[in-house]
């Protein structure tokens, strides 16, 4: 008998579509490769031909005593070389552009993982909509099922905290001190800050972490109990706990410093290209501060405490599981924003080609031909990773939102459907299903709602403030 159902047939269809179909039906090439312009650099006779330069051409023959030509069949092939030159730094130069192909991308940085997260974070979400579509539709078809999604939500996480740690390693392991200082700034900084916020009083932040770990640690216990084991001190200290997630919290901070960095680049720049266009100037600035507007909704005073009608002064309330639903639908909406946004930001990132030609232009004297192409080309072959600097911290704030989502509301009846089917299992022994069903007490929904919780509203914290020094590290030293 299956263990999962319906939503194992689902991921079955879903992990065939990934295999098959995504190299013909992929959303990570349609967002790269639908309307997105590159700039060509200058080839070595076009730089020639502006400054007047004769074009001079070496022919080098393969073998001592051959021809300069050498003849093979019909055709004729010459050996160039090249030979580097200098031009003018105000060269009057015009790129030409054109439309990004999926065939130049293939040998950009991080275009496999930049595929490979998209998709499957793509495919996760489809199946994650299809699931609450059937439990909204038919309840009864998924009430004997265990809940495949959670494992979906958890792979897509896992996958961005790697790519996230893959785009800051070259920052660390590079010779230039400057940018291994800024990874150990803000790794510092945000552990400070971390341990700092997590002894704010739950009336305030509202978390839960402590009644989520009081409740862990009693079920632990417990659970230690049943197997024969005694423990007269407990459970750990929940200072340990909270240090352990200060500890990640300064590494995530860490991970979207430079995310952040690029982020307020592509703001500034966008702002200065549409300029004239106010409705895109008022969703460029919703997009940039909307991570601030989530971390205002974590404040219980400020927020939940009005909107529930704790305030005599408010004609209306909610309940806090409607709020709870709400807050969620509100993050993933600022992160629908974002995404919708992300043509034009990537653009503008490719438009700096351009700007640094304008930039060169005001220099003053010459420029090697090959430095030059250099410069240009750089931006292109960049594409990939700012790609996943500006979507993967949206990916992981989606799928921590959904986390929340079903951690705040699934109970355990998907636990009880499951130990039917373990126990109905020829492949299970009695004492497997006897471990389960005392250990499934121990994980607690309190404890990673309370979890999730904290690192939906550290994301928001952490993109704001290092897209925030990004823009005032901009403004100082003008760059």
């Amino acid at each position: 008998m299956a263990l999962f159902g319906i939503q194992l047939l689902l991921t079955i269809v879903i992990a065939l579509f990934l295999h098959k179909l995504s190299p013909h039906m992929s959303l990570a090439t349609w967002i790269l490769c639908s309307g997105l312009i590159r700039y060509l650099y200058p080839t070595n006779e076009e730089l020639k031909k502006i400054v007047g330069k004769p074009q001079h051409v070496k022919t080098k023959s393969r073998r001592s005593d051959a021809k300069k030509n050498v003849t093979n069949g019909d055709a004729t092939t010459q050996y160039k070389v090249s030979e580097p030159f200098t031009v003018p730094c105000n060269i009057n130069l015009e790129l030409k552009t054109a439309r990004i192909e999926e065939t130049d991308l293939i040998f950009q940085y991080y275009y496999t993982e930049y595929k490979w997260l998209v998709d499957f974070a793509f495919s996760a979400l489809i199946f994650n909509i299809i699931v609450e579509l059937i439990s909204f539709l038919f309840p009864t078809m998924l009430r004997n099922d265990i809940s495949v999604t959670p494992l979906w939500n958890f792979l897509v996480i896992f996958f961005c905290l790697r790519v996230l740690y893959l785009l800051t390693s070259p920052y660390w392991l590079s010779d230039e001190s400057g940018e291994k200082s800024l990874c150990l700034t803000f790794g510092v900084f945000f552990f400070v800050l971390a341990m700092a916020i997590l002894v704010v009083d739950e009336s305030i932040l509202e978390f839960n972490l402590d009644s989520g770990y009081e409740i862990f640690s009693e079920e632990a216990m417990l659970f230690l109990r049943q197997q024969g084991i005694s423990k007269e001190s407990g459970a750990a200290p929940i200072w340990i706990f909270k240090l352990i997630l200060a500890i990640i919290s300064g590494l995530l901070g860490a991970f979207l410093g430079f995310p952040g960095i690029r982020m307020s680049n592509m703001f500034i720049d966008s702002l200065e290209k549409f300029n004239k266009n106010r409705l895109l100037i008022v969703l460029l600035y919703l997009n940039f501060f909307t991570p601030l507007l989530l971390i205002l909704l974590w404040i219980k005073p400020l927020v939940r405490e009005y909107f529930t009608g704790r305030y005599s002064s408010v004609p209306y309330s909610i309940s806090d599981s409607t709020f709870d639903q709400l807050r969620v639908a509100v993050v993933i909406l600022c992160c629908i924003l974002r995404f919708v946004l992300t043509k034009i930001h990537l653009q503008v990132f490719l438009d700096l080609a351009k700007k640094k030609v304008s930039r060169l232009k005001k220099e003053a004297g010459r420029i090697s031909n090959v430095t030059l192409q250099k410069r240009i080309v750089v931006v292109f072959y960049y594409l990939t990773a700012v790609s996943l600097q500006y979507l993967t911290p949206v990916i992981l704030l989606v799928f921590l939102a959904l986390v929340l989502r079903t951690a705040g509301t699934t109970d355990w009846d998907s636990t009880n459907a499951l130990m039917k089917r373990l126990q109905k299992s020829m492949l299970v022994s009695n004492i497997t299903v006897n471990a389960v069903q005392n250990l499934r007490h121990v994980f607690v929904s309190e404890l990673v709602r309370a979890v999730t919780s904290y690192f939906t509203w550290w994301t928001c914290l952490a993109m704001f403030i290092t897209s925030g020094f990004g823009v005032v590290y901009h403004h100082v030293f003008n760059i």
